[in-house]
């Protein structure tokens, strides 16, 4: 089980052009995130998890407006050899998928997710990620 809080607040500075007037107009204001998540994991056999994750929140932005956030995760790992495992799952309601490959202390890990973010489209638009992470443990 997991709960996490993020807040962050960022000054955001932008400029605009009003094409009827001709004029550059400038604005200034604070945007905030504030996020709630929370998620547990769970392996019913060995070599398969099941992790389940909710994020709750909103995001306040002087240009783009306000947004709230309501998001669901939910995937599967399954460990088809003790070295590599195959990942599918739902990000928002978008189709992932991933894989990891591991080496002693070395981790690779690929993953992708189409139409990532669903529920906040309007704010960051849809999209498609392919991800690859490294991780060395000490």
């Amino acid at each position: 089980l997991g709960l996490t809080y993020e807040y962050g607040k960022e000054r955001i500075k932008m400029t605009s052009f009003a094409p009827q007037t001709s004029t550059r107009i400038k604005a200034a204001g604070n945007s905030y995130i504030r996020v709630c998540r929370m998620g547990t994991v769970w392996q019913p056999i060995e070599g398969t998890l099941v992790a389940l994750d909710w994020r709750l929140g909103e995001i306040d932005d002087p240009g783009e407006g306000d947004y709230n956030i309501d998001m669901f995760f939910f995937g599967i790992e399954q460990y088809i050899h003790r070295n590599v495992a195959l990942r599918v799952g739902s990000l928002d309601g978008s189709v992932t998928a991933g894989t990891r490959f591991s080496y002693r202390n070395i981790f690779i890990d690929y993953a992708y997710i189409n139409e990532s973010l669903e529920d906040i489209d309007p704010y960051w638009g849809s999209s498609e990620a392919h991800t690859v992470a490294v991780s060395l443990v000490f």
